[in-house]
This record gives C-alpha cells, sequence and structure tokens, in this order.
C-alpha cells in the first residue's frame, strides 16, 4: 500500500503481515549551498508509542510519495516498488547496496518513542554529515528511511505526517548552521 496522503505514518517490525516502514524528505534548498551543519535533529509527534528500535537511513535512490490512504498504488511508492511500478532491490527498501545506505543516522533506542507527544531524536555524526551533503550537494536528497526489521512484535510507532492539519505535529527537520563569510578587504589610493 501508499500512505503518501494518510495524515499518520506507522512504522513497526516486519513479522506476519505488519510490515510498514516510514520514507521521509525535506526540500533544505532555502540552505545556503556554503552552510555548515553543527547539528541536526528529527522532531515527530508520537501519537502510538513503541518500545521497538527504529533505526534512520539515508535513500540511494528517489522515490514517488503517492497520495494513497492505505491504497494500492501503480504510480507511487508502496512495500514492493519505488515508483509504483519498479521493484525496490528487497521489499520494504531494505536492500543495502540499491535502496538505502547501511550506516544508522541517529541513536534512537527503546524509550525514544515509548510515549506519546512531541518527541526530539538527535541525529549522529554521520545523520549532520548527509544533511551537510544534501545541502552543498555532495550526496542527493532521496531523503531518509525509518525501520525496524529485527523486531519480533509488531508494535508500530504512529507519528503525524506532513498531511496532519497541525502544522506543529508534522515530521521536522531541524538543522543548525552557520554560514561563513570571507574577508572584506578594503583598499585606498
Amino acid at each position: 500500500y501508499n500512505n503518501g496522503g494518510s495524515t499518520e505514518l506507522h512504522v513497526d517490525a516486519t513479522t506476519g503481515t505488519g510490515r510498514r516502514t516510514s520514507l521521509l524528505k525535506w526540500d533544505v534548498s532555502s540552505i545556503p549551498a556554503n552552510a555548515v551543519v553543527s547539528s541536526a535533529s528529527l522532531s515527530l509527534y508520537v501519537s502510538d508509542a513503541s518500545p521497538l528500535v527504529f533505526n534512520l537511513y539515508n535513500m540511494r535512490r528517489a522515490w514517488v510519495e503517492g497520495t494513497g490512504n492505505r491504497t494500492s498504488s501503480t504510480t507511487s511508492s508502496n512495500w514492493n516498488t519505488y515508483n509504483g511500478t519498479s521493484n525496490w532491490g528487497t521489499a520494504g527498501a531494505a536492500s543495502t547496496t540499491e535502496d538505502r545506505y547501511d550506516t544508522n543516522l541517529w541513536s534512537a533506542g527503546t524509550t525514544s518513542f515509548s510515549s506519546t507527544g512531541s518527541k526530539t531524536e538527535a541525529l549522529n555524526a554521520a545523520g549532520a554529515a548527509v544533511v551537510q551533503g544534501w545541502i552543498d550537494g555532495t550526496i542527493d536528497n532521496h531523503g531518509l528511511i525509518m525501520q525496524n526489521y529485527s523486531g519480533t512484535t509488531t508494535n508500530a510507532v504512529f507519528f503525524s505526517s506532513s498531511e496532519n492539519a497541525t502544522t506543529a505535529n508534522r515530521p521536522r527537520l531541524n538543522v543548525t548552521y552557520c554560514v561563513v563569510a570571507g574577508p572584506t578587504i578594503t583598499t585606498s589610493g
């Protein structure tokens, strides 16, 4: 299914038929290309808590968000395809050679999403470096994927999507950066 039009995103373990992962992407083009990122974090509004550990990875390939609300799609990403017709390297965008990279970009743990409400998780050094690469153009911005492929239960975390009516609850990428200006040289003659 595609859930690009849903007001909630769900991520859980891949046991039985309860297989869910969430793709996230932000436009960082308003940040100057010469900005130097000092830190980054991700803010999510959790509406259904989970004790599972969810990893965050940088995507290797572009994907189509779509507008579905738990609907089959032949024009957008779903469990099997990244655009509705072309298959992921491994279902669920799990291939570390074709779909996503294998470096976890944060240190979220069992308590990170174990209660409801607004949660902010800092990206680690590798995560900040990915955001830096998106900004300076050295890494293609195909977004991130949040996954749990090692859990033994289907206890999903639910969080608000970009379609949520409450703007403050939508997923937010927080980036702290500075722009280094060159020296001003004044000459007189």
